[in-house]
């Protein structure tokens, strides 16, 4: 038997997606591996989201939820972009939070596990602080940003929303410190480029299909002749496997799917809630939730124009030539 600890951050207004995501993580888990799963979340997090989350321990009994409680921490960081929140900066106190921890896995609750992450807890992280998939679109922004110190380097630039965590060695170098020096600075990613910029030349990169992120036109499809700014980074059978076999989605992108179903890949997280969670969960708190954000914007017809597109094979057509050498 194995004991894996996972964690995840969430304040009130995340808490539908987070139980998506846990309840994802361990319905793809083997049964005889046990989950300890830390939910990290600001002080005024309201009793009834516990409840939605914990009740999650009830159908698996391979899992027990924790809570941690972070105050009013990180309360007064200033967030560059909207779809972001300050519980994505707790990740970064997880080497004092978890003190008896040796290696944990961080995901973010925009996600959905569609395969065994016990996998990587394999993943030999002797000398690395964080192991995460490269996240070869940040560039285009971080370029443009006007950072108030040395801004991350780009080509070894990870993708936050993964993070397998030396928590033992990240204490014995202090790199909590390091990362609290950061906390007040202007950053375009927030805690992504903290975590890149003080983890940098000690990251270990892992395959695309840990955090296949969606807005990457390339993972939905397969296209032989992709541009080398993309198979430097990835292999050809890196992106072929994770395109059949995603151990994990991550819809990393300001519209979700839970606002938007027509998203890349929201289709599978649509599925999912439907097929798997019990049915009072459904009707008492993710349709609800969806359905706060029924009514259809510019963005949303676009991505359903973009959707129908792709199922017709005509968008499909562009990106084929967009992406040839």
């Amino acid at each position: 038997m194995n004991n894996y600890t996972v964690v995840f951050s969430s304040d009130d207004n995340y808490i539908v997606p987070t139980y998506v995501a846990i309840h994802s993580l361990l319905y793809h888990a083997r049964r005889n591996d046990c989950y300890d799963v830390y939910v990290l979340a600001p002080g005024n997090l309201m009793d009834s989201s516990k409840d939605t989350i914990s009740s999650i321990e009830k159908e698996f009994t391979n899992l027990k939820i924790h809570f941690i409680n972070l105050g009013d921490a990180f309360s007064s960081s200033s967030l560059f972009l909207d779809h972001t929140s300050i519980p994505t900066m707790y990740r970064l106190l997880l080497p004092s939070l978890l003190p008896d921890c040796d290696k944990c896995l961080y995901l973010d609750g925009d996600i959905l596990v569609t395969g065994d992450m016990s996998e990587l807890f394999d993943i030999d992280m002797e000398g690395y602080y964080v192991g995460g998939v490269r996240d070869i679109e940040a560039d285009i922004c971080i370029k443009k940003f006007d950072y108030d110190c040395t801004p991350p380097d780009c080509e070894n630039y990870i993708n936050a929303g993964l993070l397998l965590m030396n928590l033992r060695l990240m204490r014995e170098d202090g790199i909590e410190q390091k990362f609290m020096e950061y906390a007040g600075k202007k950053l375009m990613f927030a805690d992504q480029d903290i975590v890149n910029i003080v983890c940098h030349g000690k990251i270990r990169f892992l395959e695309l299909k840990f955090n296949t992120i969606v807005k990457y036109t390339f993972v939905n499809y397969k296209q032989k002749h992709y541009s080398s700014y993309i198979t430097d980074k990835y292999p050809i059978q890196e992106i072929y496997d994770a395109i059949d076999h995603p151990v994990m989605i991550h819809y990393a992108q300001a519209i979700k799917p839970w606002q938007c179903r027509y998203v890349y890949k929201g289709e599978k997280w649509y599925r999912y809630i439907k097929k798997n969670v019990p049915d009072n969960i459904y009707r008492e708190h993710i349709l609800p939730y969806i359905k706060k954000y029924d009514d259809v914007d510019t963005i949303k017809r676009r991505i359903f124009l973009r959707w129908i597109l792709y199922k017709l094979g005509i968008f499909r057509l562009v990106l084929n030539k967009q992406h040839r050498l």
